[in-house]
């Protein structure tokens, strides 16, 4: 005989999971252990009857005709679609012999009242993306509003029930949010739950100063400092609690939707690597998270929309280095698109410290290829073409592996370096100006070398001081006078080279040519 069930109150057990902020999937896992351990083994069923010739065209008629039935509203039975299969079958049983009682759960869930029909979960949102693409990541990028679950037949409780309930928990809580007392970590909970709940969160505006994205080799990390510069970490480690999706693909929409927030107004964005450590593998970090991000702006923001004052990038140099297939890892010429011109001011460029990596056996014949072919320093790629960094005013690029393209950097007018050659000098002067710019400095960390200085310039311009002088040394002014009338006017000192241009007086010249 079975022993009497324990019985649980549903409505009650998944409130809980929801304010300790469980994935709807894992609260639906959990509610089923729950179920299971509640109840007794079912009895088996007792066939009193042989199936008869023609039974089966009967059952497909009569399942056809009842699977037209709509399921009543706000009933745990209807939302369930759980109206007993086998009375459509001729193989009675014995639990189906006596009038079907309401169960716990029945009772339970529906202390929650005004639940939408079991429709809507099966439906896509209204608006969102389709996700029955041909390419995996627009089907990635198409699952940021709500993840789709399939129901299980065999479920007492299906998980779409689990959703609307958590769905009608979600916007009661949102509704009572005070819009300058905004909780974060909150609102990317409530923005996973459902196509709506990601609406009404996308709808608050946060306080957010910095945005930070550092990627590690089995995590991820995003960094959040609010208004009064405090900081909130969030990580996203590979875990059971992720309802079967990439953690990488977690970090990508939180950091989006963080990123997309209404009115805000970021002092800093940054894209990190985290550096290499001991126990790392000898490989490059994946970051195709970066797609995803970038697919998401393209998908869901107009470009030149966010408002950002500096702009922090690390680049990769696997698409240099890669073993194979060599992947994409620069996406800065395609994230910086969605930022305003002119608001954005400086970039910070950086490279990974990959040095571990390619001086290891498995990357040694790339890394003499590459070196070979003059490919082994990082290129700026696209990003010098947009708008975005023609309007920009300072350039950070401390970075011994970034190549010195100066006429890439003719728009900015402040450059920060950690070093500068004698050539670079030379270089800098000439390449660096033109039209649209009167001045400019250069900043660098390690010293400049005097005497390469004196050698590189001494036979091109004038200096202040004499060349063979004791007294020839840091500060020094160096003036050089072009054939298109231009005066290059460059003071330099130990960490700084500053440059100006100015126009000859043509009427002073012109006058000097007439006296004689």
């Amino acid at each position: 005989m079975n022993e009497p069930a324990n019985r649980i109150n549903y409505g009650t057990f998944l409130r809980d999971l929801y304010h300790k902020r469980y994935p709807v999937l894992k609260s639906h896992r959990l509610l089923r252990v729950e179920i299971a351990r509640s109840e007794p083994a079912p009895a088996q069923p007792e066939i009193l009857n042989p199936i008869r010739r023609g039974t089966k065209r009967k059952l497909a008629l009569e399942t056809e005709a009842t699977s037209s039935k709509k399921p009543r509203q706000d009933s745990i039975e209807g939302l369930n679609q759980d109206e007993d299969v086998e009375e459509h079958n001729e193989i009675p049983s014995v639990e189906h012999s006596e009038v079907k009682a309401r169960s716990p759960e029945e009772e339970d869930v529906e202390e929650i009242p005004n639940i939408v029909r079991a429709e809507s979960i099966s439906q896509k949102p209204e608006g969102s993306p389709a996700t029955s693409t041909s390419s995996e990541d627009e089907e990635v990028v198409g699952s940021y509003e709500q993840k789709e679950y399939v129901d299980d037949v065999n479920d007492r409780i299906k998980i779409g029930l689990v959703r609307i309930i958590f769905e009608r928990l979600a916007k009661e809580e949102m509704a009572k949010i005070e819009r300058d007392n905004v909780n974060i970590k909150d609102l990317l909970f409530f923005r996973s739950i459902s196509s709506t709940c990601c609406k009404i969160a996308e709808s608050f505006e946060l306080p957010i100063q910095k945005l930070k994205l550092v990627i590690h080799r089995e995590y991820v990390e995003i960094k959040i400092w609010n208004n009064q510069n405090s900081l909130t970490i969030l990580e996203y480690h590979d875990s059971d609690e992720n309802d079967g999706t990439k953690y990488e693909t977690l970090a990508a929409f939180d950091f989006f939707f963080l990123l997309r927030s209404p009115g805000i107004q970021l002092a800093r964005l940054g894209f990190k690597i985290a550096p290499f450590e001991d126990k790392d593998e000898l490989c490059y970090t994946n970051v195709s998270l970066l797609r995803i991000i970038v697919g998401l702006l393209k998908r869901r923001v107009d470009e030149r929309s966010i408002h950002l004052n500096k702009l922090a990038y690390m680049y990769s140099r696997e698409d240099v280095f890669g073993l194979g297939r060599k992947p994409r890892t620069d996406y800065l010429d395609e994230i910086v698109k969605f930022m305003k011109p002119r608001i954005l001011e400086c970039f910070k460029l950086r490279t990974w410290d990959d040095t571990r990596v390619v001086n290891s056996e498995k990357y040694r014949d790339q890394l003499a290829l590459a070196i070979a072919e003059g490919e082994n320093e990082q290129l700026i790629g696209g990003v010098y073409l947009t708008e975005q960094w023609k309007k920009a005013t300072r350039l950070d690029i401390r970075d011994k592996l970034i190549i010195k393209h100066w006429n890439y950097f003719a728009d900015f007018k402040e450059i920060r370096m950690l070093s500068l050659s004698p050539e670079d000098v030379n270089e800098a002067q000439s390449d660096l100006m033109d039209d649209r710019k009167q001045a400019y400095t250069i900043l660098v960390t390690n010293s400049l070398k005097l005497e390469g200085i004196k050698t590189e310039l001494e036979n091109i311009g004038e200096f202040s001081k004499d060349p063979n002088s004791p007294n020839f040394e840091f500060p020094l002014e160096f003036t050089r006078e072009e054939k298109d009338g231009r005066v290059f006017v460059t003071n330099i000192s130990s960490n700084r080279v500053q440059v100006t241009v100015r126009e000859i007086d043509q009427n002073a010249n012109d006058a000097s040519v007439d006296n004689n």
